[in-house]
């Protein structure tokens, strides 16, 4: 039988339907593959809205990091530049911050609220020894762990360099004399905690200028080393000056050295040879009742020295620096006779106090006889009118202090200038040029006599000499070794000749020096000026402080 032939309608029928079929799988593919596009769009879509949030998450922390560094920094520099703190910041890469470091107390804390040392200093605050403590991170905010700081340990923590970006071992003279500038770098860590987890950190480094200054003053014309970092008229001086204790030119006189071998020293311990001195620059004098304004000395400003010549800045020797204040020396004690005995040292060549009376006596302390015009001026202290005191033979004169102060006024208006006569005629108000003559301070405990033990520097204003006549005599301490005493003369002169040593304040009018002369004086005031302080010239100690300042580079990575 012949196979059936299939129906053409039929088979149409089929073909439509296959065709239909592929139409209807191709539709679904596309669909798929539009879901695809669409689903993959919107994931990278959700990717990158959330990538730009976390990222913004994580520079916000960041900056809190950074902010916790740059607050870390300020906190620290402000914990450094608390008076307490202040010797830190020249303290040297080899010095640590211990509290049992005595080269980190900073003198200024040795001064007493009337600007006199008194004490041995403020040892450094702990807050500033557990900054330098790895084990501790500290809050930003007190009591918020939020943010939190310490120093790079990892790194340079702190860094002390010159101003030439050196590195500055220790401290130096210059920066102890406050001569000269330094730098300070701190690196910091700053970090951003969440849940007790740290969640990002920075770190920066910050350089400040170190800059010396006066103890309790701000920058100023404060002629440390010849410096000057601003406009403060006050003055002050390095711990290598002179101080108050040697000023010259106070009434226009003139400084000569030029002849001599010249040695200054200040009383700190050890001594030290000084740089400065003090050339009286205007103001007025209260002279015992009997004000002057004198012309300011003219050389004052014009670089003087002493052992050197004015102008030249190579040469050697003190420095003068002009600085100007008023000066009230007290008078002598109301109902004192207008008399002004001599005193013959040829035959009593002890001054002493016996019961209660100055009194001249033999050299073993017998034979005495009391000295005329002399008055007390205050308990313990007495004050003696004299024209001059003279023969002075080679038993020399013995000023023994040892029962009580003397203040000797030599006050006379009959004194003879030397500036103005020739020398043989210039009233001497001490004269040593007479062979082997000299003069000596003694000073022993109260009772003991006779008294042999020379003063020292700090004896030296019990034996106080005033002199403020209206001529300009002399104190001729020719050859004299170990004299320890003040001499005030405003008007009058000092002259040391031959081989000389003294110990003392030295205020007078002019100076001169021909040999080899040792002078040491105190830096203070001297003690009349505790009663009229505005009348004395500014109270000096070891005023170098520091203060840290500015940036003067900035980096942080």
């Amino acid at each position: 039988m012949s196979p059936k032939k299939p129906n053409p309608i039929i088979f149409a029928y089929a073909l439509r339907a296959l065709k239909y079929k592929r139409h209807e799988a191709g539709s679904i593919i596309l669909a798929i593959l539009a879901f695809l596009v669409v689903i993959i769009g919107a994931v990278a879509l959700a990717s990158r809205v959330s990538s730009g949030y976390f990222g913004a998450v994580s520079q916000a922390r960041n900056r809190e990091a950074r902010d916790a560094a740059e607050s870390g920094v300020i906190q620290i520099i402000e914990e450094l530049n608390r008076e307490t703190n202040r010797k830190a910041l020249v303290a040297g890469n080899s010095v640590a911050w211990l509290k049992s470091n005595p080269n980190l107390i900073n003198a200024c804390t040795k001064l007493n609220s009337s600007g006199v040392v008194s004490g041995a200093g403020t040892q450094i605050s702990d807050k500033l020894i557990n900054y330098k403590n790895p084990s501790i991170w500290h809050n930003v905010v007190s009591g918020n762990t939020a943010r939190q700081f310490q120093l790079d340990f990892a790194g340079t923590a702190v860094e002390y360099r010159n101003t030439d970006r050196s590195l500055l071992a220790s401290i130096t003279p210059g920066l102890e004399a406050g001569s000269q500038k330094s730098l300070i770098r701190i690196s910091v860590i700053g970090r951003v905690m969440r849940n007790g987890q740290e969640v990002s950190r920075a770190r920066i480094t910050r350089e400040f200028e170190v800059v010396p200054k006066c103890c309790r003053r701000s920058f100023g014309q404060n002629l440390i080393g010849a410096t000057n970092y601003g406009n403060d008229s006050l003055k002050c001086f390095s711990d290598e000056s002179a101080g108050n204790g040697l000023i010259v030119g106070m009434s226009n006189g003139i400084v000569d050295s030029s002849k001599n071998t010249l040695t200054i020293l200040n009383d700190s311990v050890p001594p030290k040879q000084v740089s400065q001195a003090i050339c009286w620059d205007g103001g007025t004098l209260n002279l015992g009742g009997e004000v002057t304004n004198p012309t300011p000395n003219p050389t004052c400003g014009d670089g003087m020295r002493i052992g050197g010549v004015a102008g030249n800045p190579n040469n050697t020797g003190t420095s003068l620096v002009p600085v100007e204040f008023p000066l009230t020396i007290p008078p002598f004690p109301v109902g004192g006779a207008e008399s002004w005995p001599v005193v013959d040292a040829s035959t009593r060549n002890r001054i002493t106090i016996v019961d209660g009376k100055p009194v001249q006596c033999k050299s073993d302390g017998t034979d005495c006889v009391e000295l005329t015009n002399c008055l007390p001026s205050s308990p313990g202290v007495y004050a003696c009118r004299l024209s001059q005191i003279s023969k002075i033979g080679n038993n020399g004169l013995l000023i023994d202090s040892s029962n009580g102060q003397f203040e000797f006024y030599f006050d006379d208006n009959a004194a003879k200038a030397a500036s103005k006569l020739p020398k043989t005629e210039a009233t001497k108000y001490i004269d040593l040029t007479t062979g082997t003559a000299f003069l000596r301070h003694v000073k022993c405990a109260p009772g003991v006599s006779p008294c042999n033990t020379s003063a020292t520097i700090f004896d030296s204003q019990r034996v106080t000499a005033f002199a403020f006549s209206s001529g300009l005599g002399t104190f001729e301490l020719q050859g004299n070794n170990g004299l320890a005493m003040d001499i005030i003369a405003p008007y009058g002169s000092v002259d040391f000749i031959g081989n000389s040593s003294f110990t003392g304040r030295i205020w007078v009018s002019s100076l001169y020096m021909n040999g080899s002369v040792t002078l040491q004086v105190p830096k203070t005031n001297p003690g009349f000026c505790e009663a009229s302080p505005d009348g004395c010239p500014p109270k000096v100690g070891a005023l170098i402080d520091y203060v840290a300042r500015s940036y003067a580079q900035a980096s942080g990575f």
